[in-house]
């Protein structure tokens, strides 16, 4: 299944994806992706409400930071 979506998305004669056939060939191990975040991780461990108040650093967007 995976080698017949590489050849539809063109990504099979890729050397750059020869890693991901590598890795199925050898037998991968099944897994669901799942990744949690520092910042939902203490939102758990602290019971916060909302997981912006549990951001160490303010993701503010088009600032400007100097040296």
């Amino acid at each position: 299944m995976l080698c017949e979506r590489m050849q539809e998305k063109g990504k099979m004669e890729d050397p750059r994806y020869e890693w991901v056939r590598e890795i199925h060939q050898m037998g991968c191990v099944p897994h669901i992706a799942f990744g949690m975040g520092v910042e939902r991780l203490i939102r758990w461990f602290l019971n916060i409400a909302h997981v912006r108040d549990a951001m160490p650093f303010p993701r503010i967007f088009r600032r400007h930071v100097y040296p």
